[in-house]
């Protein structure tokens, strides 16, 4: 039997062979992409690109990505969607240690010695990837220095983010860490543009106490004080962050 909390099942089958298969610069026009940014717009960029098709692959929301433990097959970029990257525990305990929106990467970590990746990552919505394999990736790398030198940074950034995040959060109450993932999650996918108000991301209750670091009822007890408060206002899996200042001021030592 579900638990009341269960997110949507996570499916083990991600497309093998649906993809299709185009080049970057026909297909993807994503500005803010640091595969685009760095790698189309020269003429050597253009040859590399028409000589080494990319590949895009659909999932539907739900279905994993990336396996842990499993050996790493390539990298893959954002081009449509949100993602959720996590470590998997004992008892089906699952911690989010990041959410990755259009434009990001993902599966880097497993890059290494080892080459097995050592996080999963999933769908939170139906999602387009562009799937890079190991080899051509790293071809990339040696033709365009500067994407080296981005991913190198952008991988440095976010281990020195998460790093500070954790240290943080064991310092923290379960009000402050729920509070914590709120403004994160604002961070990362921003607010409604309709709704200035309203979180841009439908997450599972589940999902955000993952990254929280508490259980779903330790959370739900929180957002319900919180809309006791005025703070907050939520409808099913949408969140409005009535008061952002009271909210940011709850975390401000840290």
């Amino acid at each position: 039997m579900k638990s009341k909390y269960e997110t949507n099942s996570v499916k083990e089958n991600p497309p093998k062979n649906g993809g299709n298969s185009r080049t970057l610069s026909e297909s993807c026009k994503h500005t803010n992409c640091m595969l685009f940014s760095y790698c189309p717009h020269s003429q050597s960029g253009q040859t590399f690109l028409k000589k080494n098709a990319i590949i895009f692959y659909h999932y539907k929301k739900g279905h994993q990505i990336i396996v842990e433990d499993n050996p790493v097959m390539g990298i893959f970029f954002i081009q449509k969607g949100k993602v959720k990257v996590y470590r998997s525990f004992a008892k089906g305990h699952d911690l989010i240690l990041r959410f990755a929106k259009d434009g990001e990467v993902v599966g880097h970590r497993g890059f290494g010695s080892e080459m097995i990746y050592p996080i999963s990552a999933a769908a939170l919505e139906d999602a387009t990837m562009c799937f890079i394999p190991k080899d051509d990736f790293y071809q990339l790398l040696h033709h365009f220095p500067k994407l080296s030198f981005t991913i190198l940074l952008f991988y440095a950034d976010e281990l020195k983010r998460i790093e500070s995040r954790f240290m943080n959060m064991s310092k923290m109450t379960v009000k402050e860490k729920t509070v914590d993932a709120l403004l994160e999650i604002k961070k990362v996918f921003g607010m409604g543009q309709k709704s200035p108000l309203l979180l841009n991301a439908e997450l599972f209750r589940k999902d955000i106490a993952d990254f929280a670091g508490i259980s779903p009822e330790q959370l739900i007890g929180q957002l319900k004080s919180f809309k006791s408060e005025n703070l907050i206002h939520a409808e099913g899996r949408k969140i409005w962050l009535n008061d952002v200042k009271a909210l940011e001021d709850m975390v401000g030592g840290f």
